[in-house]
């Protein structure tokens, strides 16, 4: 690079092919002008005006050689050579115009270019697999779609760690004024107002001058042209060119991505090894941008929805079950059309390059040595398309420039634009970003705007150069019959024809442009036909929805359940408040799409020509108009929607119906509305018909009914779409139908006929089901869904109230909650097992409390009483065994006690005789606490099954002995429970603790007093047996709610103790002068047989004092005034004989009888000892008792 720049004037030669019949061939040689000043004025520069004077008669050279440095004679060319437009130079730059000194080249700032390519690959793969996929109109075919999408999601898209956002297009950067070289860097995408400006200048040389060799390079010299300071130095770079006269090829030089003036599509050119090119360009139709990233949100909102899935249904059933796994549906989103997008593989490879050669060219010294190729002389594209074997242009328009009130001069009404193949956007980060698309083709010119936007821009022309410093004005139009129609169905090819920096290159027409094409393609929609557009009714506002609406959601509502019952007739009549909710209805639009993509469809505009315009007028016109037929600015109603597909979704296990059609009424694009109206049903059962433009659907009460609805297709219209191009046979029925998700998805409208009660209350019955020490019971019911009505039960509750004894105190537990279960529609069953969590292993006697609860509570307003949505039912108490064994019990004591029956009765000879019994126990005193097992806690007397038990049995058994003193029978050793009385419950074999034996367990309540527990055990058998035997008892706590085996606590043994022997005394008064006693039960034989003793007393008593507050005896009538009991009559005599004494005549006082029995423990033989003698100390009391005689 020149340490100090001068200004000069680049004159770049661009080979422009070869013109004329075969008797005057000429070749076209333009040179474009590219002044680089450096001055502060064009004055100074010399350009105040151009063309020059001397360049509209000057002769130019034009110099040939195989290299710069072998160079041919030049050939010279007379004028005249220039077509500038007379003061078109003045208008443009006055003498204001500012100047700044040109720039030299800065360093090129990186491009980053996504892989369009490898995403439209994986978008074809994902589409082709799902549309491959056989769906039927029954909904179980869905599945297997599921099963693909969801690999192909995983497989494409799912990425852990998402892709940075795109980044946000920067702010336009703040330009400083529009200068001379800026302005011309604009009008250069502009050739024909170059030309206008004489910046073009074109030579036109006969064949025969141009050198025999096929390549080479040409430069363009004006030899006489004035020196600096009249003009700046002309600075001629070489360009490299090919001639062919055969084929009338006069262009600049081939690259690896131009041939002869075409982009190399696809390469005519053979490889060096003659196999064959991969081709590096290619044709999408889909957009692939927004369908990457719709893949990946719903990859992403798949492996969430999975997530969130499995973490519920583990915290449901944490050890795997019926809830465990339940993968919501893969959704394939929809994709849309883009038209035809001209991509290039690899394209980053192009931008790494280009930025070499732009650093390369900042190197270079001087432009005179430059030599360029075909590649630096690309303007742009030119776009052609071929439908139907013909070729035509995408950039065709009539083009009409002005500068002020100068219109500029073209050579030809009509040219060609072009496209920028090199494009990048600058984010607000500075980086440049792009993508693999060079070119996008959707039905309309690459070189004029839409003509919506102009009519949006006020039907002025298009200002497109920003601020300039004159006033430019820019109007395009599409030449009349020059674009070709996309439309689905059709093939299409793309070629690209270079535009080059002066304007030239290949003519549409022109025979060398019928290469390099593209391979056909076939275009068809990706977009699926969308559901009809649901709306609310004209008279309807969205405020008035009702609790638990929505536009999808529609209800009635009733309480057949109620107290009264309330029916839908009447329910708006008794609850005034739902009056002023929505009506059920909602109207039915059909789906539209925008206006471009609706005339991409053959045949979609035919017969409504004259509508469709005076829409489009009224949808186009500023600031749009109220009343248009279109749901937004642009959209038509979709042509290959034919009518509404109305599919209920079957209950399971029902068979699947077909599907209600109904075709759209009316003449398209202005097609009649229709409604959905939702009723209650008078029967039993659900009904869905068309009735004329009404689908009419009534629920009873507690139905639910889910409505699919979508758009079945027009059957001529099948093919327009790209999934009938991997759809088997099987599926197009569905399509057709309305059934296919990927082409036909379908809204779903939910219609519920809510109750505010469930219509059944649960009943039935639980058992509860424990395992040895756990905390907690399973609840088994019966029925299986005890009778809940599902459709109206949204879940069912389960609460307990029980009884909870303690050592202290006995409390009560109410509506203690246990579960709450969710009840699906259509369950048989409950979904889950009840579980009641205890805390404990004790055993408690629980009655559960089953409460439904309504499945339609969000459809009533918030204010009502929570009990009103609630069905409930009491249960039976259940007993909920312990679920542990017992702990052993500690026994403080064990000693002979005994319990009184007494009865009054009339004998025979009219006499009154009092019967006294006394049964013999044994007190067991326990230590505190008791009920440690829970409820039912009982003392267990251990016995054996029969009187012989085993001899590894016998540790653990009662066991019973005769007291040696006495001759009496022997008692049995072991007694088994019929020795038994008083029991609280039956006796049981259970096992004990360790294991090794089975035992009978005899159970005895326990009782509190003075600060411990006690029972007393019964033993008739046994006292009956022997006199006075001594027993060793075996206890245990006894839990008899236990789980099998577990009943038992370890055994404990007692101290041996006495059984007083049980007793029945009879006092029968003999009239008014005599009483008579008889004391039965088993007694000794010998040494001395006990001794039974009638004692008559009186007792003095002042007046006002009662004889029972008297308990002291004497021997003799007390001196003083204590009050006494003294004997007035004695007998004696054995046990089991009638005694009798003769009563006072006219006692002084109450008498009472005493009756006592006693062993005569003296070692000889005599008469037995009179009461109230010194006899009385060889005795001991075995029985004693006092009974009142009345008077007579």
């Amino acid at each position: 690079m020149n340490p100090t720049p001068t200004s000069e004037l680049l004159w770049i030669a661009v080979p422009g092919g070869i013109t004329g019949t075969a008797d005057l061939r000429q070749a076209i040689l333009r040179v474009l002008v590219v002044p680089r000043l450096q001055g502060s004025s064009l004055a100074g520069e010399g350009m105040a005006n151009w063309p020059p004077p001397g360049l509209a008669t000057a002769t130019l050279a034009v110099d040939f050689g195989a290299d710069a440095d072998h160079l041919l004679p030049p050939v010279l060319v007379a004028p005249p050579h220039i077509q500038a437009q007379p003061g078109l130079w003045e208008a443009f730059f006055g003498p204001a115009t500012t100047l700044r000194p040109a720039e030299p080249p800065t360093a090129p700032v990186p491009v980053t270019v996504a892989d369009t390519t490898v995403r439209a690959a994986a978008i074809d793969a994902t589409f082709s697999a799902a549309a491959a996929t056989k769906i039927t109109p029954d909904p179980a075919s869905h599945a297997e779609l599921d099963r693909v999408v969801r690999k192909q999601l995983n497989t494409y898209w799912r990425d852990d760690t998402l892709p940075p956002p795109p980044s946000p297009i920067g702010p336009t950067p703040v330009a400083a004024p529009v200068d001379f070289h800026r302005t011309l860097s604009l009008l250069r995408e502009h050739p024909a107002v170059l030309r206008a400006l004489g910046l073009i200048i074109e030579l036109r040389l006969p064949v025969a001058q141009l050198p025999a060799g096929l390549t080479g390079v040409v430069q363009v010299r004006w030899p006489d042209a004035p020196a600096a300071p009249t003009l700046p130095a002309i600075v001629s770079p070489f360009t490299q060119y090919e001639f062919e006269p055969a084929s009338q090829r006069f262009l600049p030089a081939s690259t690896p991505t131009i041939s002869a003036g075409m982009v190399t599509l696809t390469d005519d050119r053979a490889a060096p090894n003659g196999a064959a090119k991969k081709p590096r360009w290619g044709v999408v139709t889909v957009d692939v941008d927004a369908g990457a990233q719709r893949l990946r949100d719903a990859a992403r909102t798949l492996a969430s929805t999975d997530a969130a899935n499995a973490a519920a249904a583990h915290k449901a059933a944490p050890n795997g079950g019926p809830l465990a796994g339940q993968p919501s549906p893969a959704q394939l989103p929809a994709l849309r059309t883009a038209g035809l997008l001209l991509v290039r593989h690899a394209r980053q490879q192009d931008f790494d390059a280009r930025q070499q050669v732009a650093r390369a060219n900042g190197q270079r010294g001087a432009m005179s040595t430059a030599v360029l190729t075909a590649d630096d002389l690309v303007l742009g594209y030119r776009l052609d398309i071929n439908r139907g074997g013909e070729w035509r242009s995408l950039h065709e328009r009539e083009a009409t420039y002005r500068v002020g009130d100068l219109t500029i001069a073209t050579e030809q009404p009509f040219e060609e634009g072009h496209l920028k193949a090199q494009a990048a956007v600058r984010g607000s980060d500075g980086a440049l970003r792009t993508d693999e698309v060079v070119a996008r083709w959707s039905g309309w010119s690459l070189a004029v705007p839409p003509p919506l936007a102009s009519s949006a821009n006020g039907g002025q022309p298009m200002r497109r150069l920003g601020a300039l410093p004159f006033d430019f004005d820019l109007t395009f139009n599409v030449k009349k019959g020059s674009l070709p129609r996309l439309q689905f169905t059709q093939a299409y090819q793309m070629r690209a024809r270079v535009a080059d920096i002066a304007g030239g290159g290949l003519g549409l027409a022109d025979p060398a442009a019928a290469r390099c094409a593209t391979a056909s393609v076939i275009y068809r929609r990706y977009e699926p036909v969308a559901s009809p557009e649901l709306r609310l009714p004209p008279d309807v506002e969205a405020s008035s929805f009702g609790p638990g609406e929505a536009l999808d959601l529609l209800a009635v509502r009733s309480d057949p359940a109620g107290n009264p019952p309330t029916p839908a007739g009447t329910f708006l009549a008794q609850n005034p408040l739902y009056a002023a909710y929505t009506a059920a209805r909602r109207v039915l639009r059909p789906p539209t799409i925008a206006l471009d993509l609706a005339q991409q469809h053959p045949g979609a505009l035919v017969g409504a020509a004259d509508q469709t315009l005076a829409a489009l007028q009224q949808a186009g016109a500023p600031g749009g108009s109220t009343g248009s037929l279109f749901a937004g600015p642009l959209a038509l109603p979709d042509p290959a929607a034919e009518g509404i597909a109305a599919f209920a979704q079957p209950e399971p296990g029902a068979a699947v119906q077909e599907p209600l059609l109904h075709s759209w009424a009316g003449t398209w694009p202005a097609l009649d509305t229709k409604q959905v109206v939702l009723a209650d049903a008078p029967g039993p059962a659900a009904t869905t018909a068309w009735v004329a433009e009404q689908l009419a659907i009534a629920l009873p009460p507690a139905e639910q009914l889910t409505l699919e609805l979508s758009t079945f297709m027009r059957g001529d219209f099948l093919d327009h779409f790209a999934i009938k191009e991997q759809l088997p046979s099987e599926s197009e029925t569905t399509v057709l139908l309305g059934r296919h998700p990927l082409a036909t998805p379908a809204h779903i409208v939910r219609l519920v006929h809510a109750v505010r009660r469930p219509l059944q209350n649960p009943a039935g019955t639980l058992a509860a089901v424990r395992e040895p020490g756990q905390t907690f019971a399973l609840l088994s019911p019966t029925p299986a869904l005890l009778t809940v009505h599902a459709k109206s039960t949204a879940k069912l509750e389960i609460t307990a109230a029980w009884t909870e004894y303690s050592d202290e105190t006995t409390s009560s537990v109410t509506a203690a909650p246990v579960q709450a279960v969710v009840i699906g529609p259509y369950d048989k069953a409950l979904a889950e097992p009840l579980r009641h969590e205890l805390g404990d292993t004790r055993h408690r006697m629980v009655s559960y409390t089953l409460t439904a609860v309504s499945r339609f509570r969000q459809f009533f307003r918030a204010e009502e009483a929570p009990e009103a949505f609630l069905a409930p039912t009491p249960l039976p108490a259940l007993n909920v065994p312990s679920s542990a064994r017992p702990h052993p019990p500690l026994v403080l004591s064990t000693r002979p006690a005994f319990r009184w029956e007494q009865e009054n009765a009339t004998r025979s000879d009219g006499t009154s005789a009092t019967i006294r019994r006394r049964h013999a126990l044994l007190r067991v005193e326990l230590q505190r606490p008791w009920f440690q097992s829970g409820e039912g806690e009982q003392l267990a007397v251990i016995v054996g099954p029969s009187n012989q038990p085993a001899a590894g049995v016998q540790p653990f058994l009662t066991q019973v002995g005769r007291d040696p003193i006495w001759d009496t029978p022997t008692p049995e050793q072991w007694p088994t429970p019929p020795a038994f009385a008083a029991t609280a419950g039956p006796a049981a074999e259970v096992l004990v603790d360790s294991g090794v034996a089975t035992v009978v367990a005899v159970p005895y309540e326990v009782w509190f007093h003075d600060d411990r527990w006690y029972a007393d055990i019964a033993l008739p058998g046994v006292a009956a047996a022997s006199y006075c035997p001594f027993v060793q008892l075996a206890v245990a706590r006894y839990q008899p709610s236990s789980l099998p085996h577990l009943e038992l606590s370890s055994i404990v043994h007692t101290e041996l103790v006495q059984l007083l022997p049980e007793r029945t005394l009879t006092v029968n008064r003999r009239g008014p002068a005599a009483v008579e006693i008889l004391l039965e039960g088993l007694g000794p034989t010998g040494p001395q047989p006990n001794q039974v003793d009638l004692i008559v007393e009186q007792c003095l008593l002042p007046p006002g004092v009662s004889a029972t507050t008297v308990e002291l005896t004497a021997l003799t009538p007390p001196a003083d005034t204590t009050l006494a009991w003294v004997a007035v009559a004695t007998a004696t005599g054995a046990l089991g004989t009638r005694l009798s004494a003769q009563l006072p005549a006219s006692p002084a006082g109450p008498l009472r009888v005493r009756v006592r029995e006693v062993e005569r423990l003296e070692t000889g033989a005599g008469a037995a000892g009179a009461p109230g003698t010194s006899a009385e100390l060889t005795q001991r009391i075995v029985f004693t008792e006092v009974q009142l005689i009345a008077s007579a």
